[in-house]
This record gives C-alpha cells, structure tokens and sequence, in this order.
C-alpha cells in the first residue's frame, strides 16, 4: 500500500502503530526500511515526517537487528537536512541521533555531519532545531569513536556564535 498515493500516508501511521506495539516484525526489518526510505526524497511534507517516524521507530526497536539497512537510512536521511524545512529536518535530526549509536560507513556519517553544519548557516534556526543539532553531536561525542567529532565542534564554533 505504500506505492498507492491515496493510501501510503495511513499506511506509515499503521506500520508505526505496528512497530510500537509488543508484536515482533524482527523479520520484516529490511523490507519495510528498504520500502520506506525511498519515500524521504517525496515532495509531500507529511509523507516525508511520517516516513521519519517510521524509520525512527524501527531504528529505536529493532536498530541491532536492521545493521544491514543502517547506511542506507542514512545516506537517505542526510540527503533531507535542508533549512528550506525545519520541521522536517528536526525529525531527520531525531533519526541521525539514533543512528550514530551503530557502526555506520565513516563518509557516509561525515556527509551527514557537514549537512547539519550547513544547517548551522541558517538564519531561519529556531531553539528547537539548535537543541536538535546539539543532541546530534552529542550522541556522536557519545558513542561513534569513528568520528574526528572535534574538528567538526571546531567548524561548528566558528559558524554559531552561543551568548
């Protein structure tokens, strides 16, 4: 049901329901992410924030059991941190915090940090987004030792100035 545009949008929020209750998809991990991931690059803004949720969910639950799908969700996500939609990039944010608790492709993560650094450049940032970014790179500082995270708090200094 996610290729149907009437349908794909109640389809997300059923999969996210299912995800969230004790049944175990363990099994259907790789199908589900791989079907879902194409969905971030849609126009629609609410297919994009529930495809999010989605991915969010199943990499919160079942995370250990999807290594495989783990770059591709984020290689797909980096590519939708724009500041032309903060919402969608709070969301996306959520998700790269999730992320960097995994062993993930070492460019594909430094991709994703010189995204949220451009992000950094926006004059359109509200406090939400700031505070998103900050746990992105905090749980990057926290778990991911892959990761030269100081060159890039250093890049990160010299753009936001914090009074």
């Amino acid at each position: 049901k996610l290729k149907n545009d009437m349908k794909r949008i109640a389809s997300l929020r059923a999969i996210n329901r299912i995800c969230a209750s004790s049944c175990g998809l363990t099994n259907y991990c790789t199908s589900i992410v791989k079907s879902v991931s194409p969905l971030l690059s849609k126009s629609d803004n609410n297919v994009k924030l529930n495809s999010l949720q989605v991915l969010n969910s199943f990499v919160e639950k079942y995370g250990n059991d999807m290594k495989p799908t783990l770059n591709d969700i984020l290689l797909s996500t980096t590519n939708i941190i724009t500041a032309e939609n903060l919402q969608v990039a709070d969301y996306a944010l959520d998700l790269l915090s999730k992320l960097t608790k995994f062993k993930l492709d070492v460019d594909a993560l430094n991709n994703a940090i010189e995204k949220v650094i451009l992000l950094t450049e926006s004059s359109f940032l509200v406090e939400k987004t700031i505070l998103k970014i900050l746990e992105f790179f905090s749980s990057l500082a926290k778990y991911n030792t892959s990761v030269d995270y100081e060159e890039y708090i250093k890049v990160l200094e010299k753009k936001v100035s914090i009074t």
